[in-house]
């Protein structure tokens, strides 16, 4: 039986502890060269494309130049991804909201996760004039 040495131990260490960083890394460096949307990236394009007040033409035209399917409802009672609006601190309130337009950015497209698939929702909020008074921008992923 040969007895191991001490080079043997660390070039036995060295690979131990270079393989997973190799392999994260790995991981990393192919999410960000994946073409796709980030939430922050859509963020952005919103903030720049869209001000506050926009109508509903404006906010499908959004959807429509960057080729997102998008679907408009003003049957809030009847709408099962309406559950009322995130009431952050420049959030509309319930009953200001008379319609939405929302869209989804799916897998490949949508950047959410290293290892997962997953989407890109964005909710636009209308008022009874039809003028966007708010927007939000969930991410799922589609885990084991």
């Amino acid at each position: 039986m040969l007895k191991p040495t001490r080079r043997t131990i660390c070039i036995g260490l060295a690979l131990a502890i270079a393989l997973p960083i190799a392999a994260v890394g790995g991981a990393w460096l192919r999410w960000l060269a994946r073409p796709g949307w980030t939430v922050d990236e859509v963020e952005r394009q919103i903030r720049a494309d869209l001000p506050p007040g926009s109508d509903r033409k404006a906010v499908e035209a959004w959807f429509d130049r960057r080729s997102i399917g998008h679907v408009f409802t003003d049957d809030l009672a009847d709408s099962p991804g309406f559950s009322g609006v995130d009431r952050g601190p420049a959030g509309p309130k319930d009953g200001d909201v008379a319609s939405i337009v929302s869209g989804a950015i799916v897998d490949p497209e949508a950047k959410v996760s290293y290892f997962f698939d997953g989407e890109i929702i964005i909710t636009f909020y209308l008022n009874r004039d039809g003028r966007c008074i708010g927007h939000k921008i969930n991410s799922f992923t589609y885990e084991l």
